[in-house]
């Protein structure tokens, strides 16, 4: 009854109700309620170049190492494609959290994850299910929205090393 109370007489967005099985989340415009295995997986995930598939949460990512000419600039933006000579493997996926930086692709500066999830309008249950890669400790690709430019492909990249994300939930 009481936390019940607290959601009629709250209209701050940003707030957020658990319950056992779900979480209601108060966005700008609306309620919603999702469930608590929505979130993204706690655990960080490896990947090596030589892998061909990863999980994370409820991520499946496909990748591997293919040659520059079949490089193709019109991807979606599930899909990252990296300089595989810029990369340090093994690469990470792991959730996003407070303090994440990347440069993202056309920037002279870096800007924070939380920033870019804030300009996508990314809504307040989804930021949960959130994930990053990085490489040697430094974000690559902020999964489905922006890549970094220090990892971009150039006319020197010899070598493209591609994860795509697909979501099974």
């Amino acid at each position: 009854y009481v936390q019940s109370k607290a959601i009629v007489n709250s209209h701050q967005p940003g707030k957020i109700f658990d319950a056992p099985d779900n979480r209601l989340a108060i966005d700008r415009t609306h309620y919603i309620i999702t469930p608590i295995d929505y979130q993204a997986s706690a655990t960080d995930t490896v990947v090596h170049i030589t892998d061909t598939q990863a999980m994370h949460g409820s991520w499946l990512f496909t990748c591997g190492v293919k040659a520059a000419e079949y490089f193709t600039v019109s991807q979606p933006a599930t899909t990252g494609q990296f300089d595989c000579d810029k990369l340090s493997f093994p690469l990470v996926i792991r959730p996003w959290k407070a303090g994440d930086i990347i440069m993202p692709l056309g920037m002279q500066g870096n800007k924070k994850v939380s920033d870019i999830l804030v300009d996508a309008k990314v809504p307040l249950p989804a930021k949960a299910s959130v994930c990053v890669v990085e490489s040697a400790g430094e974000v690559i690709w902020v999964v489905g929205l922006r890549i970094s430019e220090k990892f971009k492909i150039t006319t020197a990249t010899t070598r493209i090393f591609q994860l795509a994300a697909e979501r099974l939930v």
